[in-house]
């Protein structure tokens, strides 16, 4: 038997513009351990988008002067992949805001990371281990970045993902548009130290993730998408799956209404599924796409 519902998550981006977003859950998927039928309980921050192959993991935001008081969210979905070369794909959208006292707070000096990487990064394993039913060394880690932002890559989730948890950094891909990751390797201050005068919202780089500093482990595993011409839904790359193939696609670039120039959205032609990897809808709805699911907010 399956059943669906729908949910509508309204998102007022920094523009002030509203997002919809129509969330779906399927418990007719072909799940891995948890085979796909009975909805399991993940906990307080992790949400369904198709039972037994695809969670969101909310990571929070605090503000400074009301500690442990939730005032956003931003995403991290987990989705389960097929068998490659004798490891399992888990592909990775997002990482999160990183550490308390980290690159939110540096930019933003009045909101913080309300709950550790680490945390973050137990609720991914949980997706892996109880519902997919798979253990670290099952799992090849495929890390597609949503784009250069502090909310959606950071070091702190890699060295917890990566160590104490278990996971295969040599294994790992991490994914990120060449036209943000120019800016990737050396990004060791405010603004990465450039983007054209001072760090504020006005700089192309602000809000570029520098603290802690990246790892040469973690650099080690780029893999960049694409080229700099990228139009809108250029496809970049796709992932077997059991819920079907989920592809990387190009999101506009900033003077094409995008949010940064390497931004992406991760498709599900076969599910109707965007996942939007920034709070920009510059490019259109590929056909087929009916489903939207945004980077921030809980479902």
């Amino acid at each position: 038997m399956v059943w669906r519902w729908l949910r509508a998550t309204l998102l007022i981006t920094a523009g002030g513009a509203f997002l919809l977003t129509a969330c779906d859950s399927d418990n007719g998927g072909n799940g891995g351990g948890n085979g796909g039928n009975t909805p399991i309980n993940l906990g307080p921050n992790v949400s369904t988008v198709i039972e037994g192959d695809a969670y969101v993991v909310h990571s929070q935001m605090e503000g400074v002067s009301q500690p442990g008081r939730e005032i956003n969210t931003t995403n991290i979905y987990v989705i389960q992949g097929n068998l490659r070369q004798g490891l399992t794909d888990v592909i990775v959208f997002g990482a999160g805001y990183g550490d308390p006292g980290g690159d939110v707070l540096a930019y933003r000096n009045t909101a913080d990371a309300l709950r550790s990487a680490q945390a973050d990064a137990e609720d991914v394993d949980e997706i892996i281990q109880e519902a997919f039913g798979l253990t670290p060394a099952d799992v090849r880690i495929q890390f597609v970045t949503p784009h250069f932002h502090l909310d959606h890559l950071n070091q702190e989730f890699f060295t917890a993902l990566f160590g104490a948890l278990g996971y295969s950094q040599s294994a790992a891909d991490l994914y990120l548009h060449v036209n943000d990751e120019m800016n990737f390797a050396g990004c060791t201050s405010p603004c990465c130290g450039g983007g054209g005068g001072a760090c504020t919202q006005r700089n192309v780089l602000f809000g570029a993730p520098y603290t802690p500093q990246w790892q040469a482990a973690t650099l080690a595993r780029l893999q960049p998408l694409g080229s700099a011409s990228d139009a809108c839904n250029t496809d970049l790359r796709s992932f077997s799956t059991p819920t079907g193939t989920w592809t990387i696609r190009k999101d506009a670039n900033v003077a094409n209404g995008g949010h940064t120039d390497g931004s992406v959205n991760l498709d599900n032609p076969s599910r109707g599924i965007r996942l939007y990897g920034s709070a920009s809808t510059a490019c259109s709805l590929p056909q087929g796409i009916n489903q939207t699911y945004a980077p921030h907010g809980r479902l």
